[in-house]
């Protein structure tokens, strides 16, 4: 029992020595894949019907540098990936009453669509990117996703800083705070949905078009977990042979 005690306490203490000596690892988007064709039916309440072949939604590695609304546009979805093993100097509230508190460490990704004629009247609601599904190498811990993109805006240190997300032209809502109403979700149109490490994303673009930031949780780096796994194999090896020579 002595033995083991000495072995579990040693591993434990090369355990945190390995982990703050190698650090965290970045939580990146793996892949975006999506249908070919969104076909909107303008009588039925707008409805989409999905078809043609799944595609590839782009994951921008130069991103550039004005996103703006009016700046910016795509004709499908686009992921970037943002600040990584960003330390929380505040409360970040999220969708759903999620709300991660300071001091914890996260992962920041955006995602969106603003197509470039959803701005006429006419064609308004006519661009959908539906079941797009967005993969990351970590579990999801929430999104920042509103009608007005309140929380959007109030995570906006979360964005590179490089980038110009166009929340210069944010105006202050009734309440006194930062919004601006339609950059993010419209209810019964614009849907998401969670499952561990996969975010799947129904979208219609309406001008501003829809804007959606994920934080995601910072996984221990692949090297270090099989590093702590060896020092723990050769820990109990040893132990055992000199348990049987004695």
């Amino acid at each position: 029992m002595r033995i083991l005690l000495k072995i579990y306490f040693t591993f434990t203490i090369v355990s945190v020595f390995t982990l703050c000596l190698v650090g965290q690892s970045a939580a990146l988007i793996l892949s975006g894949t999506g249908w070919s064709t969104n076909t909107i039916d303008a009588s039925n309440s707008y409805s989409v019907t999905t078809g043609g072949v799944q595609e590839a939604r782009e994951i921008l590695t130069t991103v550039p540098t004005d996103l703006g609304m009016d700046t910016y546009y795509n004709i499908h979805q686009e992921g970037l990936n943002e600040k990584q093993n960003y330390t929380l100097t505040e409360d970040l509230k999220l969708n759903k009453d999620v709300t991660i508190k300071s001091g914890v460490t996260i992962n920041s990704h955006l995602v969106f669509f603003n197509h470039a004629d959803g701005i006429a009247d006419n064609l308004k609601y006519s661009f959908a990117d539906f079941d797009v599904d967005w993969v990351f190498d970590s579990v999801i811990l929430g999104i920042t996703y509103d009608p007005q993109s309140v929380w959007e805006y109030e995570s906006r240190y979360l964005g590179l800083d490089n980038v110009d997300y166009g929340y210069d032209d944010f105006y202050d809502n009734p309440n006194g705070v930062k919004s601006y109403s339609g950059r993010g979700i419209e209810s019964k149109r614009d849907s998401y949905t969670i499952s561990g490490n996969t975010l799947t994303f129904n979208s219609f673009v309406q001008q501003p078009g829809d804007y959606m930031r994920i934080i995601t949780a910072t996984p221990i780096p692949e090297p270090t977990t099989s590093l702590l796994f060896g020092i723990g194999a050769l820990l109990i090896s040893g132990a055992m042979r000199r348990r049987n020579n004695s």
